[in-house]
């Protein structure tokens, strides 16, 4: 009996002690671990689901944008990590301006919507997949340093849909 309530009693202490609100935006639910779009994912990228397409939150908050040095960063729709076509173009930019560069540094971040393990995780492959295509483009792999920080350094902390889209994204920052 008393292990019984001094486990009541820990559970109860942990769930208290939760002081990381979870806001989820209109279109997504999430069940458990598993986080999934009302509708389905949307794979053509053209809007609808996550809380519209990835061009729509390109710097359209006071050039709100998390890269430097005249590098722009990449949006990502809702829990994916494809490039979505309107995102072709400035990578294509952002390219031109690392072949000039000795050292850039490649920054993975996700909404807060997951566990910290899976955005650390999407974040990874967000930042992946860039690395990959600026290869493809004639950046050199040795000038490319990867890093996911998943949910830590949101731009925006609003609990909206547009706010949300602008935290999963790619950034570039110039080393040297």
């Amino acid at each position: 009996m008393k292990s019984k309530i001094f486990i009541i009693a820990i559970s109860v202490f942990f769930i208290g002690c939760s002081d990381k609100k979870k806001v989820q935006p209109s279109n997504v639910t999430n069940s458990s671990e598993t986080v999934t779009i009302d509708g389905g994912v949307d794979s053509s990228n053209n809007g609808g689901s996550g809380g519209g397409n990835a061009a729509t939150y390109n710097n359209s908050y006071g050039g709100l944008d998390g890269s430097s040095g005249g590098l722009k960063s990449i949006y990502f729709e809702f829990g994916q990590y494809s490039i979505s076509s309107d995102m072709q173009e400035r990578i294509a930019q952002n390219s031109n301006i690392i072949k000039t560069k000795s050292k850039i540094k490649i920054e993975g971040n996700c909404d807060e919507f997951g566990t910290d393990e899976y955005n650390f995780a999407l974040g990874l492959k967000r930042a992946k997949v860039i690395k990959d295509d600026l290869m493809a483009k004639g950046v050199d792999e040795n000038k490319i340093v990867m890093i996911s920080l998943g949910e830590s350094t949101p731009l925006c902390r609003e609990t909206t849909d547009e706010c949300y889209a602008k935290n999963r994204r790619v950034d570039f920052h110039i080393i040297n």
